[in-house]
């Protein structure tokens, strides 16, 4: 299956929204550079919970080094990464073999 730009930020939205609402109760439009992990808005545990509905949801591979803050602090970076991943919006994309 393959994913726009706007697919990918709806997705991602109702994935992050959910694991929130559960974790803090929180309910609310998140804006893309709220912080989630400084913000406090995700914990570690509900971190890996998230990596592995973006993995399922996208059918893609978050390798552990993948998970920083600066892939999964805000939303902004998070479409980014799977957009990158997808090769979304990527006209000339680079690949790695090795």
């Amino acid at each position: 299956m393959s994913f726009n730009q706007t697919e990918i930020q709806t997705q991602v939205n109702q994935i992050l929204a959910s694991f929130i609402q559960k974790a803090t109760g929180w309910e609310g439009e998140l804006d893309p550079e709220t912080s989630l992990i400084n913000g406090g808005l995700i914990d570690s545990l509900s971190l890996v919970n998230v990596v592995v509905a973006l993995q399922q949801n996208f059918s893609i591979e978050i390798g552990i080094p993948e998970i920083t803050l600066e892939n999964f602090d805000t939303l902004n970076a998070i479409y980014q990464m799977i957009e990158n991943k997808l090769g979304v919006g990527c006209a000339v994309c680079e690949f790695s073999f090795f």
